[in-house]
């Protein structure tokens, strides 16, 4: 789905799964010899528990413990390729525990790739990655996401997905051919992205009558969608278009969050940014 919203029933599960871990630490920390306590335990935990290799409080802390360990003063702390070369090679020293190490692999290499723009880097990267994780499922995966971040990269023609427009038809996004192109995504799940976008669109579209502005909305309900549109957006330069398939256009577009701008120029990418470095792009082209 595009959202997980966790009901009652998930709650419940979650938290039966909590207790059956806290009650498993307790009796693994009561069996040590008088006097253990955890303390003692944190000291030197076990990293390749299977019983908890599901369990996200513990999965997140040997992430932590990654970027600690790989982190080196003098190269700075940022998502460059060295430093997340050095976070995989700690996890597969570490952890023994296949469950375990393939979660956190898939982990970092999610993490670093959909933060890297440099091609060059993410070719490195997925190269060391291949060489150390057994999952087949999970290379599969991760070598889908480096196609689609490669076919996302500047100069290459937008991914060819289908868009519906306010009338109901669905359009190719590209048969949109207009030069200076903006591309935007908003759900109505998310009001206060969902107000604020609109706001700034409002107010770029009229300062920036050369560019071309696309709201792509991603839920399913047309109706809602329609709803939501209602005395917004009278400028010729701005149109509202639906998703048609939600699953294909996130995995194409790499649609990891609602702030995504992608930019083109007769259907070639010119630029991929945040919604804040919007203006600043506008202003220079």
């Amino acid at each position: 789905g595009k959202f997980l919203m966790v009901g009652d029933g998930q709650n419940k599960k979650s938290m039966a799964y909590v207790g059956n871990v806290v009650a498993f630490i307790k009796n693994r920390l009561e069996k040590q010899e008088p006097g253990y306590h955890v303390f003692n335990y944190a000291d030197k935990p076990d990293y390749n528990i299977n019983e908890l290799s599901h369990f996200k409080p513990y999965l997140d802390y040997i992430i932590v413990k990654s970027i600690n360990e790989s982190f080196e003063l003098n190269s700075g702390f940022d998502y460059s390729v060295n430093f997340n070369i050095k976070r995989l090679e700690y996890i597969n020293d570490l952890i023994t525990n296949d469950v375990i190490k393939n979660k956190l692999l898939r982990f970092i290499a999610y993490e670093y790739l959909l933060e890297e723009k440099l091609l060059i880097n993410i070719d490195t990267f997925i190269n060391f990655f291949e060489k150390i994780s057994t999952n087949l499922n999970t290379n599969i995966e991760i070598n889908e996401l480096y196609d689609n971040l490669a076919a996302l990269q500047i100069g290459k023609l937008i991914p060819d997905l289908e868009l519906m427009e306010r009338n109901g038809s669905v359009k190719r996004i590209r048969n949109i051919n207009n030069s200076k192109n903006v591309y935007l995504f908003w759900s109505y799940d998310q009001n206060a992205h969902q107000v604020n976008l609109f706001k700034k669109v409002n107010s770029l579209s009229i300062k920036h009558l050369d560019f071309n502005f696309y709201l792509i909305n991603i839920n399913d309900d047309y109706n809602k969608w329609i709803f939501n549109l209602i005395n917004q957006f009278p400028q010729q330069n701005v149109k509202n278009f639906k998703s048609v398939d939600f699953e294909n256009m996130s995995k194409k577009m790499v649609l990891n969050n609602l702030n995504k701008v992608i930019t083109t120029n007769m259907g070639v990418i010119s630029n991929v940014l945040s919604i804040t470095e919007l203006e600043e792009f506008l202003e220079t082209n």
